[in-house]
C-alpha cells in the first residue's frame, strides 16, 4: 500500500482542527470558570448569603435560653404542686352477731403531685431545646468555616482556570502545528 499525501495530510488537518477546538472550548470554560470565582468573595453572591444564615441561627441561640428560663420556671412550679388528700382512717370493731364493722376515727391528710406528669412532658422539651441548641452552635460553626474558605475557594477557581486557559492556548498552538504540517504533507 503506497503512501497517500493527500489522505495524511487531511487527516492531520482534520486533528488539527479539532484540537483546535478542543483548546477554544477549554479557553471558554476556563473563562467561565472565572466568572464563577466571583460568587465566592468577600460579600459576594455566597458569602453574603451564608452571613445572613450564621446571623440569623446566631440570633436564635438568645430566644431558646430565655425559653428554656421559663420552661424551668414552669416546671419547677409544677413540681411544687402540692394538693391535699385526705383519707379516713378506720377502726374495725368486731360484734359477735353482726361482724365487723368499720367505722372511721380519724383523718390522714397525704400530699398529691398531680402535675408531676406534665412537669416531666416540660423537662423533655427543656432537653430537646438544649439539642437544639448543640445543633445550632455546630452549624454556626461550620458557617463561620465555610465562610473563613470562600477566599480560598475563589483563589483555587481562578489558579484552575489560568491552569485551564494556558492548557487550551496549548491545545491551539499544537493544533496550529499539526495543521500546519498535515497542509506541508498534503501539498509536497
Amino acid at each position: 500500500m503506497a503512501f497517500n499525501t493527500t489522505t495524511v495530510g487531511n487527516s492531520l488537518i482534520a486533528v488539527g482542527d479539532k484540537q483546535i477546538s478542543s483548546g477554544n472550548k477549554l479557553i471558554t470554560a476556563a473563562d467561565k470558570l472565572v466568572l464563577a470565582s466571583d460568587y465566592f468573595k468577600a460579600n459576594g453572591k455566597i458569602e453574603k448569603p451564608v452571613k445572613d444564615i450564621q446571623k440569623g441561627i446566631t440570633d436564635v441561640g438568645p430566644i431558646l435560653t430565655t425559653l428554656k428560663t421559663i420552661l424551668t420556671s414552669i416546671k419547677t412550679t409544677l413540681n411544687g404542686i402540692n394538693v391535699p388528700s385526705p383519707e379516713l382512717k378506720y377502726m374495725t370493731i368486731d360484734f359477735p352477731v353482726i361482724g365487723k364493722i368499720k367505722i372511721p376515727n380519724g383523718l390522714n391528710l397525704n400530699n398529691v403531685k398531680p402535675f408531676s406528669g406534665v412537669a416531666t412532658k416540660v423537662g423533655e422539651a427543656i432537653t430537646a431545646i438544649t439539642g437544639i441548641q448543640s445543633a445550632l452552635a455546630g452549624a454556626t460553626a461550620a458557617m463561620a468555616l465555610l465562610r473563613t474558605e470562600l477566599p480560598n475557594i475563589k483563589n483555587e477557581l481562578k489558579n484552575t482556570s489560568t491552569e485551564m486557559k494556558s492548557g487550551g492556548q496549548f491545545l491551539v498552538a499544537a493544533g496550529n502545528d499539526i495543521k500546519g504540517v498535515g497542509t506541508v504533507i498534503k501539498n509536497n
